[in-house]
């Protein structure tokens, strides 16, 4: 069978690159890892343009109209998972201009983050497939298979059932960030909608998804963003400040909920004065974003009433 082909050739590196099994055009790139082989073939996905098979198991759930999110179903197994497709339309012309670049690897900076991720037993969902169709400006189409995470519930619809848990919710999202800043990791998009509980509860660690925004930044970063502390640079300070925001504007934490969410952070029932003053330099920094976020919201507001 052509499963049975493409087993052949599977080399011994974790992930398959390039296969011809799934190649319709000499610019498509595969990489595939081996537990998502037999998952790709039940889904028929033998080629990039299968991506947009409309006969594929399942759902659209988010459209933005070049980039759709699918909730698939594998037949057989009822295996659940996200099919995450993105190319320009055919007559756009930035299809062979430069630019567009965070788009263009959106799928590949995400594939490579869930695998940095699991390699710090931060729970994400695997990755199985990254197929992309390059151009000379870079990736004009591609494909980014995903586990469902089956037995967690989203955060927030987690909260509503178990309003009284809201400290330990904060608690589990600190302990999530305390492992992400250990291993110099810094997630730029904190909300609510992207942390899932377990089935077990806050018992478990919380997982983590939509991760094509994960930073690794450098000493000079480092060094910019202590001096620089209203920049929105990649670190504890731009992290955690718009995780206050998430504590008190979602999560709707009071004031000891958030003190339990520095102490689970710091990893200490007593905050040394250098743990205070970053802890500061967070609030102001929160103080900042919001009045920010809000003077946008209220320009977005006029505009809209113009129109």
């Amino acid at each position: 069978s052509a499963r049975n082909l493409f087993l052949k050739g599977i080399p011994s590196h974790p992930c398959v690159r390039q296969s011809t099994f799934a190649m319709s055009d000499p610019r498509d790139s595969w990489i595939i890892d081996p537990e998502g082989i037999g998952l790709i073939e039940d889904l028929g996905i033998r080629t990039l343009e299968d991506g947009w098979n409309p006969g594929l198991p399942g759902k659209i759930i988010n459209d933005r109209g070049d980039r759709q999110v699918l909730e698939l179903v594998a037949p057989g197994t009822g295996q659940v998972v996200y099919l995450k497709r993105w190319r320009f339309p055919a007559s756009s012309p930035f299809r062979l201009l430069p630019g567009h670049r965070t788009l263009r690897y959106r799928a590949h900076s995400e594939w490579d983050n869930l695998r940095v991720l699991r390699e710090c037993g931060i729970r994400v969902p695997a990755p199985y497939l990254l197929a992309e169709r390059m151009s000379l400006p870079g990736p004009e189409a591609s494909l980014l298979l995903i586990e469902g995470l089956t037995g967690y519930t989203h955060a927030a619809e987690w909260l509503d059932r178990h309003p009284a848990d809201r400290g330990p919710l904060c608690q589990s999202i600190a302990c999530l960030f305390r492992r992400l800043h250990d291993h110099h990791l810094f997630y730029r998009s904190p909300g609510l909608k992207h942390f899932y509980v377990a089935g077990e509860g806050l018992a478990a660690p919380l997982a983590l998804i939509d991760v094509p925004r994960l930073d690794r930044p450098g000493r000079a970063s480092l060094f910019f963003e202590r001096m620089l502390s209203s920049i929105d640079i990649p670190g504890p300070l731009r992290d955690l400040s718009k995780v206050l925001l998430t504590l008190r504007y979602e999560i709707r934490a009071n004031e000891k909920e958030t003190e339990e969410f520095w102490k689970g952070y710091f990893q200490a029932e007593d905050l040394t004065p250098e743990m205070m003053k970053l802890k500061a330099a967070v609030d102001l920094n929160a103080q900042q974003r919001l009045r920010s976020r809000t003077a946008r919201l209220a320009r977005k507001t006029r505009s809209q009433a113009v129109a």
